[in-house]
């Protein structure tokens, strides 16, 4: 039985006695029984209520201050991640990380956190452009770990696109903490 299953069962249990009936045998108890008690028997029914949110919500509670707390990946969210075989843009990459949390109560990682640690790093370097823009670029150090470019065209003309390869991925992901202090 995974937790899902026993929250639900819980609720189940909660909402038998909330409405003075065993549980376990499923045959009504006296009525001076505790749980036929108001006070009780409206407790449990909160209960009920907050457990079937929690259940809604997928098995997370939503926090109620309306902070969301940092951006975090567990060990087994890393783990469970899996690397783009192409070449992708860190607005890809970090597109795909985002959708292991909940928007509701976590703040998203940003795709300068990465791109700014890994100038930090000397991966990338900020370079000006001919129009007087600047654009972060993969260094020779970026280029050896699978950081690249490539040219394509638009309706706008031609761009630079920077791309990560499965082996840039991969070290990001193994620095993902320290990515995550400088998003945080």
């Amino acid at each position: 039985m995974n937790e899902m299953d026993t929250m639900a069962r819980a609720k189940m249990y909660i909402e038998k006695l909330a409405n003075g009936i065993n549980p376990l045998t499923d045959t009504e108890l006296p009525s001076e029984d505790v749980v036929n008690n108001v006070h009780i028997s409206r407790c449990f029914f909160y209960v009920a209520d907050v457990l079937g949110r929690v259940i809604d919500n997928g098995g997370i509670k939503k926090k109620s201050s309306g902070r969301k707390a940092s951006f975090s990946l567990t060990q087994e969210q890393i783990t469970k991640f899996e690397l783009s075989e192409k070449p992708v843009s860190v607005s890809d990459f970090v597109e795909k990380l985002n959708r292991f949390i909940d928007e509701n109560s976590m703040k998203k990682l940003k795709t300068t956190s990465i791109t700014n640690w890994l100038v930090d790093i000397e991966m990338l370097e900020i370079v000006k452009l001919p129009n007087n823009k600047t654009k972060k670029m993969p260094t020779a150090k970026g280029n050896a770990i699978g950081i690249d470019t490539e040219t394509r065209t638009s309706l706008y003309g031609e761009y630079t696109i920077v791309l990560y390869d499965k082996n840039a991925q991969q070290f990001i992901l193994d620095n993902i903490d320290s990515v995550i202090a400088k998003n945080n």
